[in-house]
């Protein structure tokens, strides 16, 4: 149903991905399968650092019972 793409094709669909989805809103079936997986790609790596960023906080917080 989509087109083979050349590489130059997939890197101007990954940009486009890039600098048009907003993380975390619905990813269109009706795109290019390079879009979606960009768009999923995008939504990892926010997941990734969100992680990272909580872990860094509880590994710099100290608690102390009294």
């Amino acid at each position: 149903m989509f087109r083979q793409l050349t590489e130059p094709e997939k890197e101007k669909f990954r940009q486009w991905a890039q600098t048009n989805y907003i993380p975390h809103t619905e990813i269109n079936e009706v795109w290019h399968p390079v879009v979606q997986a960009k768009c999923r790609r995008i939504n990892e790596e926010i997941e990734f650092q969100s992680g990272e960023y909580r872990n860094k906080i509880l590994a710099d917080t100290t608690f102390e019972i009294k």
